[in-house]
């Protein structure tokens, strides 16, 4: 994660090169963000998500779709859908979700990606993730969700090779889902609960809050102790 803020980089201006790239292809979004760039308010990992966002997570969901797949804003995504319409400031990442019976056809997503110049971040049977070597901070996280005792838990295996964190949620947060809108997107799916969803992430959602750490802060964290690898003599 990179921590390269506006303020910081405006110094020795070698943030211009890529500012101007992405103001170049996205005019109108520049405009709107730009100018918190260069106050310091937004990240350079920031503006990247505010301004290539949308074009990415539409070319992602088109080839979604060409896979059979029927993907689901979760985590930060859906908070800015939900709270804002729009990719949230401080963000730098890309959420989706997906129900485990579609898992099979992730290998068709992969191949697409790929094909369209993306490399694989993270693969998992818990998470898939891409990114795009012109956009290095920039991640799109696929998560599958699953079937846990009366509900449902999305899986966290990589923060700790000792444990694994199940995020819990109530079985009416991923019974089926719906559309919302998002800004330079259009329609997009959410899970069945939005609110729900981010109530049992983030308590009170509708104001920011201060980051957590993942592992340990959500209220709806189950962490899962593995047991220790078996040596080999």
């Amino acid at each position: 994660m990179s921590s390269w803020s506006g303020r910081e980089s405006t110094s020795s201006y070698s943030w211009v090169p890529a500012v101007s790239r992405l103001a170049a292809r996205w005019p109108l979004r520049a405009l709107r963000y730009v100018p918190s760039f260069l106050k310091g308010d937004l990240s350079m990992d920031g503006l990247d998500l505010m301004m290539s966002g949308p074009s990415l997570l539409g070319l992602t969901l088109a080839e979604c779709r060409q896979a059979g797949l029927h993907p689901f804003l979760l985590w930060g995504t859906l908070l800015g859908c939900v709270r804002e319409a729009d990719f949230i400031r401080g963000d730098h990442d890309i959420d989706l979700g997906i129900h485990e019976a579609e898992f099979s056809r992730l290998p068709s997503l992969r191949a697409a990606m790929l094909r369209h110049g993306f490399r694989i971040r993270k693969e998992n049977l818990h998470k898939l993730s891409f990114v795009h070597p012109r956009h290095p901070h920039l991640f799109i996280d696929l998560d599958v969700v699953r079937p846990h005792r009366s509900g449902w838990a999305i899986t966290n295996a990589d923060a700790d090779p000792s444990r694994l964190f199940h995020y819990r949620f109530a079985k009416g947060v991923f019974a089926g889902s719906r559309a919302l809108r998002l800004a330079g997107v259009g329609e997009v799916l959410v899970p069945a609960d939005p609110e729900g969803f981010l109530a049992a992430v983030y308590g009170d959602w509708t104001r920011p809050q201060p980051r957590m750490d993942y592992r340990y802060g959500p209220l709806n964290l189950e962490v899962e102790m593995l047991p220790p690898p078996v040596a080999r003599g």
